[in-house]
């Protein structure tokens, strides 16, 4: 990367305190966008489970549109030795905040079940995650494709936090 930019490394590195400090500096603006269409989705959706429904779809859409940002910042795993003091809020990202409001707001009108929302939303987030990334990640076997495999697990996230009597 300091190369790219026609610095030295080190004086690359005196503006970040990590690696994943650095990471994070490169893939800003995507992410940026990736909020704006969260927050679109968030708004234009009153039933919380379609609001998740819709969260979950715009999730895979911008890690389908945005390959690099997704395989470069979402699918970048932190090295084992790098390590960080922060322990940040995860209501910070976009994201989880808006479905840990759309599962407080099921959860409010009786359709989600009952749960620490954050766990929740966090299961979601990772269920879709999951299905995007594994056939990135084991691309030698023979696995269904992210996209198809996102609208299958959407479905089952959704049908794993909704409240059985509001089925």
């Amino acid at each position: 990367m300091a190369k790219r930019a026609g610095v030295s490394t080190g004086l690359l590195y005196s503006y970040f305190a990590n690696l994943s400090e650095l990471m994070r500096s490169l893939w800003m603006a995507p992410i940026v966008e990736l909020g704006a269409s969260l927050a679109a989705a968030e708004e234009a959706e009153a039933d919380p489970l379609e609001r998740i429904r819709r969260l979950l779809e715009t999730y895979v859409e911008f890690t389908l549109t945005n390959e690099e940002t997704h395989r470069g910042l979402l699918l970048w795993v932190r090295p084992p030795n790098s390590t960080t003091d922060r322990n940040d809020d995860p209501d910070e990202l976009m994201l989880f905040s808006s479905l840990r409001r759309a599962v407080e707001a099921g959860q409010a009108n009786g359709d989600v079940r009952d749960g620490d929302s954050r766990v929740l939303a966090q299961l979601l987030w990772s269920g879709i995650h999951g299905a995007l990334a594994l056939p990135i990640n084991i691309d030698t076997y023979d696995l269904v494709g992210g996209p198809a495999m996102a609208t299958e697990m959407i479905n089952v996230l959704i049908n794993s936090i909704t409240n059985k009597d509001h089925q």
